[in-house]
């Protein structure tokens, strides 16, 4: 199996692709919350995140960029050290998508 291009494919450059597939109403509140303490700068969250919402800051993740999140929970779900806590958004904020 190929792997996919990392310069390609993660944070900025993966938003910058993605950007006019969507329409964002921002979020009011923080649904996705990073402790610092437990998260081991492993990287997956930032290389699986199918929107590029994390940046590595100090070695650490860090969720910047909320409104590219597609709420699928992946980061939830694949942090190894449940460093992630995972809401979706309040009711009338996130994403919708467009196919075109």
């Amino acid at each position: 199996m190929a792997k996919r291009p990392k310069d390609e494919y993660y944070g900025e450059k993966l938003r910058e692709k993605i950007k006019d597939y969507f329409e964002i109403i921002t979020p009011k509140s923080e649904f996705i919350k990073i402790d610092p303490n437990k998260c081991s700068g492993c990287r997956i969250c930032y290389e699986q995140c199918p929107g590029g919402c994390f940046e590595m800051e100090n070695g650490k993740a860090v969720f910047k960029f909320p409104d590219f999140c597609f709420e699928c929970g992946a980061c939830f779900h694949i942090c190894p050290s449940d460093a992630i806590d995972w809401s979706y958004p309040e009711g009338g904020s996130g994403i919708v998508m467009r196919y075109s």
